[in-house]
């Protein structure tokens, strides 16, 4: 899942470098594609049946050979190979096939999806030999530096090391749009504090919500094509600001911002919403 990642990755990023030029074809690939791999992510972190969750994840596979941009050559060097961690000499066993990490935040700006397992820094130490243990998480936001700790067994159950994570585990947290880092943290009395982080934006847009709520009320013959042509480049938009990578050149994501709002106040004129 690693390559599917980093085409959708690439496709976000030309999407909002590109965002007056993108053709219809070209989004709703990178729309198509979006939402089989959110399919993947829910559906694993439900505990669907592997079976299913594997043939969809072979089809996601073979549908980004299809799709080409300017950066996607950069991710074939990915290898669908088996992971060889946790270290053979820890005591930790995983029931984990697949190596994950993932914050995939709400669409409402609610709270977000945490998946984690077979990362090699964290198979590296054998919890059984860590004196008072303590797993947190930390939300923090980048414009003013604040941070909000989560803690294992007081707040949510999410110890890498008792599996809690494969699934996923859903931190409810209020958002406001921006940069955050998701911080892992394990430390103990004998051992240096492990940080496994990762670096998310996100992006709460009322209108967007609006303009979806507005589409699915519409019968098939009250949605005319134009609506349906803005709509689709106002999702892609939105997707594409929140899965691109994060060195993704910040004004062309804030010209990617205000050009997506302008459309959706025209879907719905929802400017104070």
């Amino acid at each position: 899942m690693d390559r599917v990642l980093c085409v959708l990755q690439a496709y976000a990023a030309q999407i909002i470098l590109d965002c007056d030029r993108c053709n219809e074809e070209f989004l709703r690939k990178f729309l198509e594609a979006h939402a089989l791999y959110r399919s993947v992510v829910i559906a694993t972190s439900e505990g669907c049946d592997q079976v299913q969750i594997d043939n969809v994840t072979k089809t996601l596979e073979n549908y980004v050979l299809t799709m080409e941009c300017r950066a996607c050559g950069n991710c074939w060097w990915f290898m669908s190979v088996t992971n060889k961690f946790p270290n053979s000499s820890s005591t930790f066993v995983t029931t984990a096939d697949t190596s994950r990490h993932l914050i995939a935040p709400a669409q409402d700006c609610s709270g977000f999806l945490l998946v984690l397992s077979l990362h090699q820094i964290l198979d590296g130490q054998d919890p059984n030999q860590i004196t008072n243990m303590s797993i947190t998480l930390d939300v923090i936001q980048h414009s003013d530096g604040s941070t909000t700790i989560y803690t294992d067994d007081t707040d949510y159950d999410i110890d890498y090391y008792n599996d809690e994570l494969i699934y996923g585990v859903f931190i409810t947290h209020a958002f406001t749009s921006g940069y955050y880092t998701i911080r892992y943290k394990v430390s103990g009395d004998n051992i240096d504090t492990i940080y496994v982080d990762k670096k998310i934006k996100v992006d709460c847009n009322c209108c967007l919500n609006n303009a979806l709520k507005k589409l699915h009320s519409l019968e098939c013959n009250e949605c005319d094509d134009e609506y349906r042509r803005n709509f689709l480049k106002v999702y892609a938009l939105s997707k594409a600001i929140e899965f691109a990578p994060h060195n993704t050149n910040k004004t062309m994501v804030v010209r990617a911002i205000k050009l997506r709002d302008a459309l959706c106040n025209k879907l719905c004129n929802c400017k104070d919403c």
